[in-house]
């Protein structure tokens, strides 16, 4: 069982079994939502994570609904339409687990400059 939290501990998630999907995404969301170059997600079956704590929820307009703990403002989890039937989890959430090398690499037209993407992983515009 792998688990994660919010920056504050007050929002937690307990996840059975192995991610799916384990991505990072370049789009312009996914650097506001990290305050990084990309986001880094890895996506579990909606069957297998398990919220504990208080959640509000953010709907951007681009039919996700994100997640986020009202305390400490930390985005954990979100449903995408591209990935149905799958949550998406924030990879630095994740704690006391091995982080597998992502597979693949989205939004590769806003990849930032200095941003090396291994040549073996899959590539999307």
């Amino acid at each position: 069982m792998s688990k994660a939290q919010c920056c504050c501990g007050k929002l937690r998630l307990e996840i059975d079994g192995d991610p799916t999907i384990n991505v990072v995404c370049h789009c312009a969301d996914c650097q506001r939502w990290s305050g990084s170059a990309f986001g880094w997600s890895m996506y579990f079956e909606e069957t297998s994570v398990h919220a504990s704590g208080n959640k509000s929820e953010y709907l951007p307009g681009n039919g996700q609904k994100r997640y986020f703990c009202p305390s400490c403002g930390s985005t954990l989890f979100w449903f995408s339409p591209d990935f149905a039937g799958l949550i998406g989890v924030a990879v630095g959430s994740l704690f006391g687990e091995r982080r597998p090398t992502p597979m693949a690499s989205y939004s590769e037209n806003s990849v930032c400059d200095w941003v090396n993407i291994p040549t073996d992983w899959e590539h999307h515009d």
